[in-house]
């Protein structure tokens, strides 16, 4: 709490669902820091008959913001075919896919067809004489 009160102007603070339980600014909704010590000491002991009454009485900030974390969860499993289907589409779909695979294929196709070229040029010098090569024929493909 003590990162969040000197930056923040308004909170809200969220119950386990996600819903808005409570909002404000941070000087109503934060306890004081002597006030968070003592709900963090509280929630620690198991409560008896009258501090349940107390307890229902009181607010629930303090001892909800004093709880602001919970175990994580891990589950262990696979990941579904209906989980990366919806992941492929949401990145364009197979038209998109098909699409940046041609592009990708034509642009090596391209490169390895002007090394040929290259090479096929020059091997007429090899087999005709300089004369009968016409470069216009080669430099306008």
């Amino acid at each position: 709490m003590g990162l969040v009160s000197s930056v923040a102007s308004f909170v809200v603070v969220l119950d386990s669902t996600g819903r808005v339980t409570e909002y404000g600014a941070t000087s109503r909704i934060l306890p004081q820091p002597e006030e968070s010590d003592e709900a963090l000491e509280n929630s620690d002991e198991s409560p008896t008959a009258e501090s349940r009454g107390e307890h229902e009485r009181a607010s629930t900030a303090p001892v909800a913001l004093a709880k602001l974390y919970a175990e994580e969860e891990n589950e262990k499993g696979n990941v579904g075919l209906s989980a990366f289907v919806l992941y492929f589409r949401a990145l364009g779909g197979a038209w998109f896919w098909c699409s940046v695979l041609l592009g990708i294929s034509a642009a090596s196709f391209i490169k390895i067809s002007q090394i040929w070229y290259l090479g096929y040029w020059a091997r007429q010098y090899s087999i005709l004489p300089p004369s009968q090569i016409k470069i216009s024929r080669y430099l306008n493909l």
